[in-house]
């Protein structure tokens, strides 16, 4: 952060990057060699929570859903560019669809304090039952 003037300085940055979806995941690649210790997912999760929500985070849940339904290979490079292209066609954010499937996946309703089982198998079998061939 330090390479920036302010905040409005890192904002135009990251705001270059939104010119398609090939520039898109460009950042986090570049940021995951700039920042040592985080890699590509948690450089994700790092501007999904700066309020840039045109990101997701390609975590375990998103990889083995988007793997399993056989939408994308199993590594977060390409999960992140499906659930990019998947927002896009539902006419919402990458953030709100991570964070739709994070619901459903860990359980963890944080809002109402509810925790109850995962229903990633559920909703995997859901998908490959109603969507997918």
């Amino acid at each position: 952060m330090s390479q920036f003037e302010n905040i409005d300085d890192f904002r135009n940055f990251v705001g270059c990057f939104s010119y398609n979806d090939l520039t898109k995941v460009s950042l986090p690649m570049l940021m995951e060699h700039e920042l040592s210790g985080l890699g590509f997912a948690l450089c994700c999760d790092f501007l999904k929570e700066l309020g840039f929500y045109d990101y997701c985070k390609p975590d375990v849940h998103m990889i083995e859903v988007f793997n399993e339904t056989g939408l994308s290979k199993a590594n977060a490079y390409d999960v992140f560019k499906c659930i990019v292209k998947a927002a896009r066609e539902e006419n919402m954010t990458p953030y709100k669809l991570d964070k739709i499937i994070w619901l459903i996946c860990s359980g963890r309703y944080y809002r109402d304090n509810i925790i109850t089982k995962s229903y990633k198998k559920e909703f995997i079998e859901y998908l490959k039952d109603n969507f997918y061939e």
